[in-house]
Order: structure tokens, then sequence, then C-alpha cells
């Protein structure tokens, strides 16, 4: 389904449009274009928000290493081996 709109375009946006779609073309010309800008730019911020993301670091990693080797000590094979599986609350 589509729905007449109105806008206003400058002169010069309307001149570039009329030259590469014509006056015949412009509304699914105009729709194309918007739907490539809106997906391109969504994948461009995706990749952008994928890059800057909440994905481990160098620092981080060191700590998760030290972190990790911390826990295990405390709550890894040798703690099992040297204490029997952990004991969870008794469940209804």
């Amino acid at each position: 389904m589509s729905k007449r709109v109105n806008i206003i375009l400058p002169d010069s946006t309307l001149k570039v449009l009329d030259r590469v779609a014509g006056k015949g073309d412009r509304s699914r010309f105009i729709s194309q274009a918007v739907l490539h800008y809106v997906k391109t730019r969504g994948t461009a911020n995706l990749r952008e928000r994928l890059k800057q993301g909440p994905w481990p670091t160098p620092s981080w990693i060191s700590k998760l290493q030290k972190n990790g080797s911390q826990w295990s000590k405390k709550h890894g094979r040798d703690s099992i081996e040297k204490n029997g599986p952990p004991k969870f609350p008794a469940t209804r």
C-alpha cells in the first residue's frame, strides 16, 4: 500500500532527482533510495557498535585469566576431587 506525502526538497536535490529518475519515476526512486540508505546506515551502525561493543579487550582478558585461575583454585576440579561435588540448597 502506498500513501501520498508532500515533501519539500532543495532545488539542487530536485534537479538531481529529475536527472536520475525522471518525473514519472520519482516516487519509486525516492522509496528505493530511502530503504537503501536506512539498510546501509543500519549495517554501518551495527558494525561500529560491534567494534566498540562489550567484547573482551586485552585488559579484560588478563583480568579474566587472573580471576578465572583464582576461581578455578577455589571451585575447580581439584576442589571437587578434594571436597566432593558442590552442595546445592534443597528444593521443594
